[in-house]
C-alpha cells in the first residue's frame, strides 16, 4: 500500500502489487490457499478488499491505534483480520535490572536541590516510595532514594517530618478519615482515587483530590521502567527483602474482551497470585509528579531562598505617625522570609497547569525506532502527533540518527 504522509487528506491510497502495478480491490478475485494439501483449512478476510471501506479510512484508523495496545490489537483482528499480542504485558526481571544505577544507597542525606516524590499504597500495610528527580542529558529521572512497609500511619507521620516530601499522594481507600487527617496535618499531601475512562489526571484542587483509570497510571509505570526513567539503587532486587520485585511482577496486563461489543473491550492490570501494592505506591509516586512543575526554576530559587535566610541584620527605621492598621501590616511583614514567600509561590503554582516540559529527544528517538522497525520509514507528521513534540524537533532527531528525507516528502528513511 502506498503511504501517505497526512492521513487527513481526502484522495485514495492505492494497493500496489509486488511487481509494482496498482491493484483494483474492487474487481472480482481469486482465493488462492497457501496450504492447498492440508486436511483444514481456515480463511482470514481484510477489510482492505472490503467495498464499503477505504484504504485512507483504513490508514486513518491504524494512525490512531499507534501506541494504544487496544486500539492496535482492534484494528488487527476487527479491521485486518490478523493476530495481534500487544508486547509489554508485564513488568520483568529483566526490565527492573535495567533500571538499576550506581548511586549511594541507602541514602544517608538528601538536599533540598532536588523535588522528591512520594507514593503511599494503603493496605493491612502502608507500603511507600520516594523518589528524587534528576536532570540527565537524557532528560528528567527519578530515582529511588526511599522504600518502606510501615505498620500504621503513626510511622508514616515520622516519614513525612523526617524526609519532608515536596509532594505525596496516598491511596484515598479504605482509611479515609485517617486520610483526610493527613491531608489537614500536611499541606503537600494529595488523595487519590480510581475512576474509569479517565485517562488524564482529574484533580479537584480544593479537596487535594486525584482521580484517574487505574490501567492508565500503571501504563505510566511501566512505561517507566521499560524507558528506564525509574532508577533503581544497585541490587534493588534485595529491596524489601525482594518484595520490591515481587510486588512490581505480581499484575499482568491482559485483554478484558468483550466479543458482542468489541470496540467496549479494554485493557486491565490483572492482579495474580501475588500482591502487587508497591506497583500501585510507584503509581501515585508518579501522580505527585504530574501535578508539579518539571523545570528547575524552585529547585535554584530555594537555594537562593536558604542563602538570603541566614542574614538576619535588622535595620530599625523611626515611624512615628503610623496608623495601628499599618503597624499591624508591617509586624506580619517582619516574619516573611524568602523561604517563606518562595513556599507560598510554588504552593500557587502547583494548583496550575505545569508549564511545557523540555524536549524529551529520547521520546523521539524511541517513537522513530518502533515505526522504522515496524513499516521500514518514518513518518515525520505522524512521529509529531504521538510524541507532541515539534516538526522541526522531530527532524534534528531523525538527522541524528542517520535519516534522510525519502522521495516522497515527509517520509525519511535509512
Amino acid at each position: 500500500m502506498n503511504a501517505d504522509p497526512d492521513p487527513q487528506t481526502a484522495s485514495e491510497l492505492q494497493l500496489i502489487h509486488d511487481c509494482g502495478a496498482p491493484v483494483d480491490r474492487h474487481q472480482w478475485g481469486e482465493w488462492v490457499h497457501a496450504y492447498p494439501t492440508r486436511e483444514w483449512q481456515g480463511f482470514r478476510v481484510s477489510k482492505v478488499f472490503a467495498k464499503f471501506v477505504t484504504l485512507r479510512q483504513l490508514y486513518r484508523k491504524w494512525v490512531d491505534s499507534v501506541g494504544n495496545d487496544l486500539k492496535t490489537q482492534l484494528f488487527y483482528n476487527s479491521d485486518l483480520g490478523l493476530p495481534f499480542s500487544s508486547k509489554g504485558s508485564k513488568i520483568t526481571r529483566a526490565m527492573l535490572n535495567d533500571c538499576c544505577r550506581l548511586y549511594e544507597w541507602p541514602v544517608r542525606r538528601v538536599g533540598q536541590e532536588h523535588a522528591r516524590l512520594m507514593g503511599v499504597d494503603v493496605g493491612t500495610y502502608l507500603h511507600v516510595v520516594m523518589r528524587e528527580r534528576v536532570r540527565t542529558a537524557q532528560g528528567l529521572k527519578l530515582r529511588l532514594i526511599g522504600i518502606w512497609t510501615l505498620p500504621g500511619f503513626t510511622q508514616l507521620v515520622q516519614i513525612l517530618r523526617e524526609w519532608k516530601p515536596t509532594c505525596c499522594v496516598i491511596d484515598a481507600l479504605p482509611e479515609i478519615h485517617k486520610v483526610m487527617d493527613l491531608k489537614a496535618d500536611f499541606s503537600n499531601m494529595w488523595s487519590s482515587l480510581f475512576q474509569d475512562g479517565a485517562t488524564d489526571l482529574i484533580k479537584h484542587k480544593g479537596k487535594r483530590e486525584l482521580k484517574m483509570d487505574r490501567t492508565a497510571i500503571l501504563d505510566y509505570v511501566r512505561q517507566g521502567i521499560e524507558l528506564q526513567n525509574l532508577w533503581l539503587p544497585m541490587q534493588a532486587e534485595f529491596l524489601e527483602d525482594g518484595e520490591y520485585y515481587s510486588h512490581m511482577q505480581a499484575a499482568t496486563r491482559v485483554l478484558e474482551a468483550n466479543e458482542i461489543h468489541p470496540e467496549k473491550s479494554r485493557f486491565i492490570w490483572k492482579e495474580g497470585s501475588r500482591l502487587d501494592h508497591f506497583m500501585l505506591a510507584e503509581a501515585y509516586c508518579l501522580q505527585a509528579g504530574m501535578i508539579m512543575p518539571e523545570h528547575g526554576v524552585f529547585e535554584f530559587f530555594e537555594q537562593e531562598a536558604k542563602a538570603l535566610g541566614r542574614h538576619e541584620k535588622v535595620r530599625e527605621v523611626p515611624a512615628p505617625n503610623l496608623t495601628d492598621e499599618e503597624r499591624e501590616k508591617i509586624a506580619e511583614l517582619q516574619h516573611l522570609t524568602p523561604q517563606v514567600v518562595l513556599d507560598k509561590t510554588f504552593r500557587q503554582y502547583v494548583n496550575r497547569n505545569p508549564v511545557k516540559p523540555t524536549v524529551d529527544d529520547q521520546k523521539i528517538s524511541d517513537s522513530i525506532k518502533f515505526m522504522h522497525s515496524s513499516q521500514g520509514y518514518v513518518d515525520v507528521a505522524l512521529t509529531v502527533s504521538m510524541t507532541q513534540e515539534s516538526e522541526e524537533d522531530v527532524k534534528r532527531v531523525l538527522a541524528g540518527l542517520g535519516f534522510t528525507e525519502s522521495r516522497v516528502s515527509g517520509q525519511y528513511i535509512k
